[in-house]
């Protein structure tokens, strides 16, 4: 039901977008209920993995579900010159009703299909011999979560700003952002099906993402285009793309629990989602795109910190 809800609130956002926003006020009023619907689904989607996919391919289910995310930047990226361009920008909205529709037919499908496959005596095994995690551990993990995509969402949304202001056209920024987020969608399912087939939580591989994303982040900061592009490519690649295993992990350490501790992984998600274009653009704003960048890879250093820390306590 939350996700029948969601995404029916999906939708009024993207209608009234289209068809009441003619001022800021109204247009934040609507990225807010935005949130609301996130809000909703992520933790409904997070049971339904858990109840209607088969253990061994929850990872890639996740994967595929968090790799929507970059999907629909891409999609939104060729609805300008297709529709905003053409007919104009409102109507660009209007095709938000597709993804309800396809909702309403498949999900009663995916819900009352076959049940999950019964755990393999390993599994079994390996869930009553895991210690339970320790009180705060969750709670950690949603900051490093937030820490991680404070910078991570910054980058995303300044990258073609970034990019011109480093010597680059428009048009190649925006070829840059289409191969950041083609190379976030393979590594999105690539880390599902990998975890699939080691098993377990997956907070290591997490922590080694962050690390890597912020390495590659500082790059980005140094102001050469072919750099720009190496951080491109790994802050999309590795610094933003562990949120699928992120959620296969949650669930994992609290099997019986899947939409609470989604919910509060989904808030993580949020607070940095919301605070990295912000602290982006105002670091970039007072001081320069490079500062921003370094600015960036620091929160995706601390955020790798506190997920190795947060993997102990699990």
């Amino acid at each position: 039901m939350s996700v029948y809800l969601g995404c029916s609130l999906c939708t009024v956002v993207l209608a009234g977008l289209g068809l009441v926003v003619d001022d800021w006020g109204t247009l934040v009023t609507f990225l807010c209920l935005g949130g609301g619907a996130v809000a909703l689904t992520d933790p409904g989607l997070a049971i339904l993995v858990s109840r209607s996919i088969p253990m061994r391919r929850q990872g890639l289910a996740f994967g595929i579900k968090e790799a929507s995310i970059p999907v629909a930047t891409l999609v939104a990226g060729l609805a300008v010159p297709t529709i905003a361009l053409t007919v104009g920008w409102r109507w660009a909205f209007a095709f938000g009703v597709v993804p309800l529709a396809a909702v309403v037919l498949l999900l009663p499908r995916v819900a009352t299909g076959a049940l999950p496959e019964p755990a393999t005596p390993g599994e079994i095994g390996a869930s009553q011999s895991r210690v339970p995690p320790r009180g705060n551990a969750l709670m950690l993990a949603a900051l490093a979560a937030a820490l991680g995509t404070t910078a991570a969402s910054g980058v995303g949304i300044f990258l073609t700003d970034s990019a011109v202001a480093m010597g680059m056209t428009p048009g190649n920024a925006g070829l840059l952002l289409a191969a950041g987020s083609v190379a976030g969608i393979v590594t999105r399912v690539g880390t599902g099906a990998y975890a699939d087939r080691t098993g377990g939580p997956q907070f290591t591989l997490i922590a080694a993402m962050l690390a890597v994303g912020a390495l590659t982040m500082a790059l980005g900061g140094i102001g050469n285009t072919i750099l720009l592009v190496l951080a491109t490519i790994g802050a999309f690649s590795a610094g933003w793309a562990w949120t699928g295993i992120y959620f296969l992990s949650l669930v994992r350490s609290y099997p019986s629990r899947p939409g609470a501790v989604a919910g509060i992984g989904t808030a993580g998600l949020g607070v940095g989602n919301a605070a990295g274009p912000i602290l982006f653009g105002l670091v970039a704003g007072s001081m320069s795109f490079g500062a921003a960048w370094f600015g960036a890879a620091l929160a995706g250093g601390l955020a790798s910190a506190l997920m190795a820390l947060a993997r102990r306590r699990f």
